[in-house]
């Protein structure tokens, strides 16, 4: 059996921050179905923020997860959050530089 989560109605259609995607989380944790829809029909933001946040959470989650009726501002949103470049190597060997007194 299957749960379905429509985003709209429980936060907004525009996904601004990280907490959202956090409490979206928590409603699908508290799922007793293993099968979780989430419905992004209607949503018509999603910032880098909640981007990321929501697919460091889709895959600790132990459910299985299948997003619906996702436009293609929001796929492109959550692709380039997919895509971000490892903390630290913006500039490599900062926390190993000696620090020198002028």
């Amino acid at each position: 059996m299957t749960h379905s989560i429509i985003v709209r109605e429980i936060l907004s259609n525009n996904l601004a921050v990280r907490d959202n995607a956090a409490y979206l989380f928590q409603i699908v944790e508290d799922s007793p179905q293993d099968d979780i829809f989430i419905d992004f029909e209607g949503v018509d933001t999603m910032t880098r923020a909640f981007a990321h946040e929501y697919l460091g959470l889709k895959s600790k989650s132990s459910k299985s997860i299948q997003e619906l009726n996702i436009s293609t501002e929001l796929e492109r949103m959550l692709n380039s959050a997919s895509h971000e470049s490892p903390k630290g190597k913006r500039f490599p060997g900062l926390k190993t530089a000696e620090i020198i007194r002028i």
